[in-house]
């Protein structure tokens, strides 16, 4: 079941924001479409926070493989076309690694972190912060 913890008006802190991430699971399935179709249509507009000199970026995080590829990649190339790159983590070995690095925005080398366990997320997140912040979007 999808569910949106927070919309991007919620906190007026980095800190705050940060403190109500919450990772948990909501089922056995693994939706993609839906959550990409969700964050993209319904998270990344003003009305929920949504700020015309903000960059957006969303950071996909999965465990698992897409239960429908051809229309998670639909929902991908339509977020990226609305401006929002897309950078993803896969943890463990149940991930589909191509199709990650299709739903990324280019480069996937740049944009796609695959780690072995959720204990090693924080073992690269230099490199996801290196990512996104020398993102072709991000203008200094």
């Amino acid at each position: 079941m999808l569910q949106i913890q927070f919309n991007l008006n919620a906190y007026n802190s980095t800190q705050q924001t940060l403190n109500a991430i919450n990772f948990r699971f909501l089922g056995d399935s693994t939706n993609m479409a839906d959550a990409l179709r969700v964050v993209c249509q319904n998270m990344f507009t003003p009305e929920n926070g949504d700020r015309d000199s903000a960059i957006n970026i969303l950071i996909l995080i999965t465990d698992g493989k897409s239960d429908a590829p051809d229309s998670t990649l639909l929902q991908a190339l339509d977020c990226r076309a609305r401006g929002i790159q897309i950078s993803a983590v896969g943890i463990g070995e149940d991930i589909d690694g191509d199709e990650l690095s299709r739903i990324v925005t280019e480069p996937p080398d740049k944009n796609f972190i695959r780690v072995s366990d959720f204990n090693s997320l924080t073992l690269y997140e230099t490199q996801l912060l290196n990512s996104l912040c020398n993102s072709k979007f991000l203008t200094l």
